[in-house]
This record gives structure tokens, sequence and C-alpha cells, in this order.
């Protein structure tokens, strides 16, 4: 069975039988060669499954798989799931395939910030390990020019910009940035919060 229609007809049929663990079978064989791009939405619709299950560690796993592929239009379902298995890794990987391929909607581009950035805090310790800390300064770094593109964003909701601007503090806290900075990112989402032109917003130095 090849790596297209075929293997998808069959996990769709494997799963309408409540046959979980024969669908999974079915995949793993027909992966073992790889994954291709023509297999992602069998692997999005086994992970679906899977974590309508209970089954949170397997769809996690058929995901990384699916963050493997060459780039697919399942991607972006792909990493609004890995988010909500809390899995910020894989979700980034997801994200950022998606977004190299297809606009994503202000609400997308926000939770690929929020992402890369939670990935970048958990980086932070144990300090150096197998590179540990220089991904985590590169992860930073992505999310510090996410969260700062995302301030340009003229019609984001009062929630959305309220995240960027905290999200955007966040950041700046990590990379140890003039306390200006941070104070001002947080005084824009407060004043956003009480329906002030954050724009306007000034802080004193000193």
């Amino acid at each position: 069975m090849g790596q297209g229609p075929a293997t998808e007809a069959g996990v769709k049929a494997l799963l309408e039988q409540g046959r979980l663990d024969a669908a999974e079978q079915l995949c793993s064989k027909v992966a073992k060669s790889g994954v291709s791009s023509a297999m992602a939405p069998a692997l999005l619709m086994l992970a679906q499954a899977c974590h309508a299950a209970g089954r949170t560690s397997s769809a996690a796993a058929w995901l990384r798989r699916l963050a493997n592929a060459a780039p697919n239009a399942q991607d972006l379902e792909a990493a609004r799931l890995a988010q909500v298995l809390e899995r910020p890794q894989v979700a980034c990987l997801l994200f950022e395939k998606a977004d190299k391929h297809r606009a994503l909607s202000t609400a997308d581009r926000l939770n690929m910030a929020k992402v890369t950035l939670t990935t970048a805090e958990s980086l932070r310790l144990p300090r150096g390990r197998h590179g540990a800390w220089a991904l985590h300064e590169e992860m930073l770094q992505k999310a510090a020019q996410q969260f700062a593109e995302l301030t340009q964003v003229e019609d984001a909701e009062l929630g959305e910009q309220v995240e960027v601007w905290t999200g955007l503090a966040r950041v700046l806290r990590l990379q140890r940035a003039d306390a200006t900075r941070i104070e001002l990112a947080l005084a824009r989402a407060a004043a956003l919060l009480a329906g002030l032109p954050s724009a306007n917003v000034l802080v004193r130095s000193g």
C-alpha cells in the first residue's frame, strides 16, 4: 500500500470500525520508509483519533511524524492540535511549515509566537546541555520577531493585542532587555484593557 489515498482510505475505514490499534499498525507499517506529504491526511486523522481516545502520547507521536513530512495542507490543523496537546516544539515546527506555504490568520500567527516562546522557555535549563542554551536563544529571537511583527497588525482583536504586548514583555524579560522597553510593552497592554490608545503610551525613564 502506498502513502496516498489508499492509506487514507484504509485508516478511515479502520477508525470507522473502531479499530484504532489496527489503524496505528497500518500507518506504522506504511511509514517505515519515511513519511511523504501524501500520507499527511492519514497521519492527521490518526492523531485526532488518538486524541479523542485519550491517547495523548500516541497523538503527539503521529504529529511529530507529520512535522517531518514535506509541507502539506494538513500542517496548520496539525499545529493547532499539537498546541492543544501541549507539545510546543512540535507545534512550532508545524506552524512554521504552514506559515511558509499559506497566509496565516492573526490568531494563528499569535499562536505560533506563543508556542515559540514556550519552546524557548523550556530550553533554558540545564544551561548549555546538548546545545539547549543556543537553541533557547535562537527560539527566543524568533519569538521576539514574531511578537514584534504582530504589534503592527491593525485588525487584531483587543484580546489578541493584549496577548501580543504581554508576550513581547515576556520575551524582553528573558532577553534581559532595557527595563523601559519591558515597561512600555506592559503599559500598552494595560492601556488596551483600559480602552486607551496604546500607541500614545509613554513610560518615564529613570
